[in-house]
């Protein structure tokens, strides 16, 4: 459950008189609007959007304990890309991106996401490679006299 001030106070047309307690449900967008009386403009919309997000985030958190939130899918598709990297190349790009995408995810919601250490593997793994592949194709140029 989320406490945040009256819906009608949190887009300003209305004085805020004390603080509720607003579950995930009543934050629909129906539901807003029903209460209002009226179609939410566009920026209020997305501030519904991130309070709702916020509002999902503190459930889990009161649900689940630090143990067993799942890991992030980022996280191992970012070590996956890391270690084929070592014979592809290509996929070390990916798992520098998926890794960062991952910490991200990890960060904005840490009770219940887990994955950090893959994700920062990855990135590392991704970055080994590229300096590998940079490393081999200036050897490959200076050897074959590419550079003059």
């Amino acid at each position: 459950f989320l406490i945040i001030p009256p819906v009608e106070a949190a887009f300003g047309t209305a004085p805020v008189a004390e603080e509720t307690t607003v579950t995930v449900a009543d934050l629909e967008r129906a539901a807003v609007e029903k209460k209002l009386g009226r179609k939410l403009k566009f920026k209020e919309r997305i501030a519904l959007s991130i309070v709702r997000g916020k509002a999902k985030r503190q459930a889990r958190k009161k649900r689940k304990p630090r143990t067993a939130g799942p890991t992030d899918g980022f996280a191992i598709a970012s070590l996956v890309c890391g270690i084929l990297g070592f014979f592809t190349g290509i996929t070390a790009i990916l798992a520098i991106i998926f890794g960062i995408v991952a910490l991200g995810n990890i960060e904005r919601d840490p009770q219940y996401l887990r994955g950090r250490g893959m994700a920062i593997a990855g990135i590392v793994l991704g970055g080994v490679v590229l300096l590998l592949l940079l490393v081999l194709v200036a050897i490959s140029a200076a050897t074959f006299g590419l550079f003059g």
